[in-house]
């Protein structure tokens, strides 16, 4: 028995994919919908990119940030102890001692203090007449 039956199916008409048809839509939108998949492929490509540098520039940003807030606690810490320091260095009692020391400066007593009175024509110009 097999005399009226074939091998396969005959195909009734050779197609480019093997076999498969196509249809209209798909004959006209198969080269758009292949450039429209490379664009979009290549804008994903390039977003892809630009995200990476993105974050890449962010942290380089955030350790340069730390930096220079650690910079700004540094100089802090060392203006609060210049103050301090400034405030030691001026005080009425270190001045007095530096003025007799160095400078061999003495207390004013009404023993040595001299008082200047002028005449009445040799006021000098801006004081007061009485």
């Amino acid at each position: 028995g097999g005399q009226g039956r074939s091998a396969g199916p005959l195909p009734s008409k050779a197609s480019p994919l093997g076999g498969q048809r196509l249809t209209r839509s798909e004959k006209r939108g198969g080269p758009i919908m292949t450039r429209l998949s490379v664009v979009l492929l290549l804008a994903v490509l390039a977003s892809a990119l630009y995200l990476v540098h993105t974050q890449y520039e962010s942290r380089r940003l955030y350790v340069e940030l730390e930096k220079a807030m650690a910079q700004s606690r540094k100089i802090e810490a060392d203006n609060e102890r210049l103050q301090v320091e400034k405030r030691t260095q001026a005080t009425p009692l270190r001045v007095e001692k530096l003025a007799r020391d160095r400078l061999q400066m003495r207390t004013t007593t009404p023993a040595i203090t001299q008082y200047v009175t002028y005449a009445d024509g040799a006021a000098p110009k801006g004081a007061a007449r009485e």
